[in-house]
């Protein structure tokens, strides 16, 4: 069984990495940069368009995350 995953963490990464700021990835995404801040502080589940970009997918609950 695989670890659970900070996911707010790997996004953060990410995004620095691939797109250096949330605007882009919000365009990237096709989301507001509204919603990748809420991601990031934890008030809103990611979308599956961001875990996907990211490689991970959803399990079991919105709170556990793995590796694709």
């Amino acid at each position: 069984m695989q670890k659970a995953i900070d996911i707010k963490v790997e996004l953060r990464v990410h995004i620095a990495r691939q797109y250096k700021t949330q605007t882009e990835a919000a365009k990237a995404w096709g989301c507001s940069k509204s919603f990748v801040s809420a991601v990031l502080k934890g008030d809103k589940a990611p979308s599956e368009v961001m875990l996907k970009d990211a490689g991970f997918k959803k399990v079991q609950s919105a709170a556990s995350y793995v590796r694709a």
